[in-house]
């Protein structure tokens, strides 16, 4: 049984360094393996992890003292800002390697934080996804710099390398076809101790009998739903559902920006919206934090805000009470 965990608006170059964390999970002494699926399409994908061993991951989390794993992953932080001085494409190789640590600590941070009720462990993953962050510079920084210079290289679109291997990054070498047939569509697997990418007919054939097996339907005349206070204060405005980063150039002051998961590149879209609205997430979840940094109301973990709402609705979100109710 496969359990949805998140929506991203990202490419596969970090969906894959994102999913190599999953074979050596750092929770335990010997590791934990969580099996998962991704179905990426045109650049926005879906990610769903096997459910027992979710539960088997949430049992630990609970019942096992996080901090001093935690602690590691700041001073490893600390350990390497220097990199991000360097020139980006004469450092690619070293910096790769840096990048892949980096999403051990982000995705271990991730599902901790998806079951931690200690407010010090919360605290130390706020921030540890915050903007200061090495993460966080690294995705909104450095990798924009790097893939700028690759382009104007390669003649390649950075839209299109963000489909690219990692490894291909690395030694720059690129296929412009392949690329555009990723950013169509592509499933990444870990089972076992197997990382596949499926891509063309045999990613069409599994994705189309992979998602038939889930129920997707939502009640459409929903017109007030809850979700988990992140930042308390209420709102009301206009709807903005953003999916893709082009979405947040709709965003204008005073609107509630909706989306399945924000991330880094919302940021300016967020600085201007009243409020925070997501399906997914938890308290130290991009939303959240942000939410605590910039002192505005967020609910998360909605589950079907962005499949309700639509563009234009005007709503009041609550989010001392964690409601939001459709007005018109």
């Amino acid at each position: 049984m496969w359990n949805h965990v998140t929506t991203r608006i990202m490419g596969l170059f970090e969906i894959y360094l994102a999913t190599e964390v999953y074979f050596y999970f750092p929770i335990t002494k010997d590791g934990f393996r969580l099996d998962t699926v991704v179905i990426g399409k045109n650049g926005i994908l879906e990610r769903f992890v096997d459910n027992e061993q979710l539960q088997a991951l949430e049992k630990i989390v609970k019942t096992t003292n996080m901090i001093p794993l935690l602690r590691e992953f700041e001073k490893y932080e600390r350990s390497i800002e220097f990199i991000f001085e360097k020139n980006p494409i004469d450092t690619r190789e070293e910096f790769m390697a840096i990048f892949r640590r980096l999403w051990v600590n982000e995705i271990t941070s991730f599902f901790i934080g998806q079951y931690t009720t200690d407010q010090e462990t919360i605290d130390i993953i706020s921030g540890l996804r915050g903007t200061k962050n090495a993460q966080h510079i690294a995705i909104s920084d450095f990798v924009p710099k790097l893939f700028k210079q690759i382009s104007e290289s390669t003649g390649i679109d950075i839209d299109l390398l963000n489909s690219a291997l990692p490894d291909e990054i690395i030694s720059l070498k690129l296929n412009l076809e392949t690329l555009k047939i990723r950013r169509e569509l592509y499933v990444l697997q870990t089972i076992g101790q197997t990382l596949s990418l499926l891509v063309g007919e045999e990613a069409k054939k599994f994705a189309v009998e992979f998602t038939s097996k889930m129920d997707t339907s939502v009640d459409q005349s929903i017109t007030e739903f809850k979700g988990n206070p992140a930042f308390i204060g209420e709102a009301t405005g206009k709807v903005v559902l953003v999916r893709h980063d082009n979405d947040t150039e709709n965003v204008m002051e005073g609107d509630i920006l909706v989306s399945p998961m924000t991330r880094t590149s919302f940021l300016p879209a967020m600085q201007l919206a009243a409020a925070f609205v997501t399906d997914e997430g938890g308290i130290t979840c991009h939303a959240a934090i942000m939410a605590r940094e910039m002192k505005k109301p967020c609910v998360v973990g909605t589950k079907i805000a962005s499949k309700v709402l639509k563009n234009g609705d005007l709503v009041h979100v609550d989010a001392k009470k964690g409601i939001i109710i459709k007005l018109q």
